[in-house]
């Protein structure tokens, strides 16, 4: 080989000077050296020394056939820098970076100009950039890149990668339809979707797969106890009111005339339509195994809220050790109850005392029906328990009595003879009449007072003497409710809440009406006439 020539690519260097292929309007763009090679380089790798970079780069001449390789300053923010390679892959940091902020030449950029078919044409147009937010320009390539596909690049056996993803593209005719195509293509769609994943994943770095899915565990079961909590309201609404829950439509939630979905669910209706979103999203969007309105859940919330009542009860009775008493019935329930001897339900009662934590020897009271195996004085379960306690006293259920009173007076109004059902109505309306309810308050008030010592005077062993010594109490007492205004009013109020109360009307009858000019009025003689008469035969006593 001729000394002259250091190496073949010599042999086709030419001495004489050459001129600049690049455009002298471009004014951002740094000293240009160019040589031409027979050859292609191979590797196409870009070297970086002293913050310049030498690349070769197709020659921007459509009649020149040979390559060009050009020094520029470096930026490390070029997308050019990172074709077919996976630095930026492997620096998270600089990856997000190069996705949320890449650089982007000034509107007023001047890009470099090629000549093509006999025209001078620019590289890139800033258009594209605007139209296309994936779309990068190279200043090291002089071209355009498709920033997402070349941070995610990766091999693909049916498909040709070629401009945008390993090469730049450069000023083609029918470039805009040539972007709007790639757009579309599905490599690109995946790559869209790995850098939206991968920059919405930079916020959470230090956050492991673990801690990512316990975060959506945790937001699931918050969105679903929102909606418990608002279906236990609804719960808690019906069971406080006594209301059914169920209806007829166990399966859906129409509420039309010829389905009934029951009161739960048409409540959970009315709460959503009401504007409880939480409600909202749950029947717009639940499972169909997972409304939690079956019948199942129903019973099992009801008993998760009678357990929590319960608890709450029993805590303050055990905390304080309060004296209580307890109250049984009979009921057709789960209990499954099989010895229905006294013996056997005084065991009941008891294991439920002692399993509840109470103490059993603070029973000061015991209420049941009449039954004898329950009120029994010799073998009942009240006699049982008093050998256990004796202080639990018998008390029969005034609860049972009212409600077998109330049965028995609905029959006699609604099937009762005529003569019966006549009375019948005569004494409710009598009940809810202002002329009864009167003296029935006060008179309450007076009995209140005097009931404890006219028992005393009705013992076999009662003392006389003590008896009489003590009437000055009870006395005293009945003067001041005569001549006390206070005692007047607070009695007064208790009687106006009273027929608020039960929906009693607040007016006078005729007859009274014609000697009282208000209601008061008419109490308050009623109250200080019985008040009198019953003072001065105390007194006499």
């Amino acid at each position: 080989m001729n000394k002259k020539y250091k190496d073949i690519s010599t042999y086709f260097v030419s001495n004489k000077r050459q001129r600049s292929d690049v455009d002298g309007n471009n004014s951002d763009a740094a000293t240009i050296t160019t040589h031409f090679y027979g050859t292609n380089n191979n590797n196409g790798s870009e070297i970086i020394d002293n913050d310049v970079i030498s690349v070769t780069i197709p020659s921007l001449s459509a009649t020149q056939h040979h390559d060009t390789t050009i020094s520029i300053p470096a930026y490390t923010d070029d997308i050019g820098l990172y074709v077919s390679n996976n630095t930026a892959k492997n620096d998270f940091s600089l990856l997000n970076r190069l996705l949320t902020k890449p650089w982007i030449p000034p509107s007023n950029y001047n890009y470099p100009k090629i000549e093509q078919s006999g025209k001078t044409r620019s590289v890139c147009q800033h258009s594209w950039l605007v139209r296309y937010s994936w779309l990068n320009y190279s200043k090291m390539h002089q071209g355009i890149y498709c920033r997402y596909c070349v941070l995610f690049s990766r091999k693909c056996e049916n498909q040709y990668l070629g401009q945008l993803i390993k090469k730049p593209l450069r000023s083609l005719k029918d470039a805009t339809e040539y972007l709007s195509n790639h757009n579309e293509c599905n490599y690109h769609k995946l790559s869209v979707s790995q850098a939206t994943e991968c920059v919405s994943r930079y916020a959470y770095t230090n956050s492991d797969v673990n801690i990512l899915l316990n975060n959506i565990n945790e937001q699931q079961q918050n969105e679903n106890r929102r909606i418990l909590a608002s279906i236990i309201k609804c719960i808690l609404f019906l069971s406080r009111k006594n209301i059914a829950f169920r209806g007829n439509d166990e399966n859906g939630f129409s509420d039309d005339n010829n389905t009934n979905p029951g009161n739960l669910k048409s409540l959970v209706l009315f709460a959503a339509d009401a504007g409880d979103q939480a409600l909202q999203k749950h029947l717009n969007h639940h499972q169909k195994n997972a409304t939690y309105l079956g019948w199942q859940t129903q019973n099992e919330l009801v008993k998760i809220c009678a357990m929590l009542i319960k608890n709450k009860l029993l805590n303050e009775v055990i905390s304080t050790e309060k004296f209580y008493a307890i109250i049984a019935d009979e009921t057709a329930d789960i209990s499954a109850l099989s010895d229905t001897t006294a013996a056997g339900i005084a065991k009941a009662i008891t294991t439920f005392i002692q399993a509840s934590g109470l103490k059993i020897e603070k029973i000061r009271g015991q209420g049941y029906d009449g039954a004898n195996v329950v009120a029994g004085r010799l073998g009942g379960v009240q006699k049982l328990i008093r050998d256990i306690v004796p202080r639990a006293n018998y008390v029969h259920c005034s609860n049972h009595s009212l409600d077998l009173v109330l049965a028995v007076a609905y029959y006699l109004v609604e099937s009762g003879d005529s003569e019966t059902s006549g009375l019948a109505r005569s004494y409710r309306k009598a009940l809810t009449d202002i002329d009864f309810v009167i003296p029935l308050i006060v008179v309450n008030r007076v009995f209140c007072t005097t009931k404890p010592y006219a028992e005393q005077l009705q013992k076999p062993t009662c003392d006389l003497l003590k008896c009489y010594q003590s009437m000055e109490h009870p006395s005293t007492y009945l003067a001041e409710l005569i001549y006390d205004d206070n005692q007047v009013n607070e009695l007064y109020n208790k009687f106006t809440k009273f027929i608020e109360l039960n929906e009693i009307d607040n007016c006078l009858s005729r007859t009274a009406s014609r000697r009282y000019e208000s209601v008061k009025d008419y109490f308050i003689d009623v109250y200080r006439t019985f008040t009198q008469v019953k003072y001065v035969r105390w007194e006499t006593v």
